[in-house]
């Protein structure tokens, strides 16, 4: 809103950018459909390739990589190793054959 320095009020402005009281008109839907169906096409989406033949396109270089994967996943199956996902730190000492027998010293209180 503009304000008018000789009257000290505010003046509407004459284009009408003001929000009316009533409830604002929502604009109508036909127009709305025929705007958006130029913008909105459905496009065919493309194959997408696995994974596995992603990194390496040739078939037989595919295959070669696929066996020494497994050549090196026997071996530590054959050696019965603890793998990547195997390993974890067990407790120690067992908790029902320690607890409370921390007498003298420096570990009696905490």
């Amino acid at each position: 809103m503009a304000r008018d320095p000789i009257l000290s009020i505010e003046q509407i402005p004459k284009n009408g950018n003001l929000r009316s009281a009533s409830r604002s008109k929502s604009s109508r839907p036909l127009k709305k459909a025929r705007l958006d169906s130029s913008t909105n096409r459905v496009r065919s989406s493309s194959r997408v390739k696995p994974r596995t033949e992603l990194g390496i396109p040739d078939q037989t270089k595919r295959e070669k990589a696929q066996k020494l994967g497994n050549k090196a996943q026997s071996r530590i199956r054959r050696n019965a190793k603890a793998g990547e996902a195997d390993r974890r730190v067990f407790v120690k000492l067992p908790k029902h054959l320690y607890s409370g027998k921390r007498k003298m010293g420096k570990t009696d209180r905490r």
